[in-house]
């Protein structure tokens, strides 16, 4: 998806001169040829970027977690767990500013598949103790 957002400002930024795209970016809308207008804010963003180190592959969130930003979630996960090459992977969402319950449930798949998370925001950093707590209930007593 972050490849579409790419495209999309791209093709926005080559039919506007300099000026009308700043001003159009500022409104949040773009008009376009046809009469449409598409709308662009900042708090429905989502992207995903993949660091790799030596030791270990982390799939940096950053925006909102929400609709189908959560099948991109996950396709990125299963995708990123398939060339790892030895190494772990980690899931940051220091930059995740909003997650819907969908989202939740979404991140909750993925720890129980082994996903392993690292946070800054207190609001995120809650929900995943309340994820690791349930997924611990699940858990099977012997």
């Amino acid at each position: 998806m972050s490849i579409l957002i790419s495209t999309l400002f791209d093709t926005l930024a080559s039919q506007f001169s300099r000026n009308q795209w700043i001003q159009q970016l500022a409104k949040g809308t773009w008009q376009r040829d046809f009469g449409k207008s598409v709308a662009i804010s900042q708090r429905d963003m989502f992207k995903i970027s993949i660091v790799d180190t030596r030791s270990q592959r982390t799939l940096v969130v950053e925006g909102t977690l929400v609709g189908p930003w959560i099948a991109e979630l996950r396709t990125s996960w299963r995708n990123a767990c398939h060339e790892l090459g030895g190494r772990k992977l980690a899931i940051d969402l220091r930059n995740l500013i909003t997650i819907s319950r969908a989202g939740e449930d979404a991140i909750f798949d993925l720890m129980k598949e082994g996903a392993k998370f690292s946070c800054g925001n207190v609001l995120i950093k809650h929900v995943l103790k309340q994820l690791a707590r349930k997924k611990q209930q699940e858990l099977p007593r012997c």
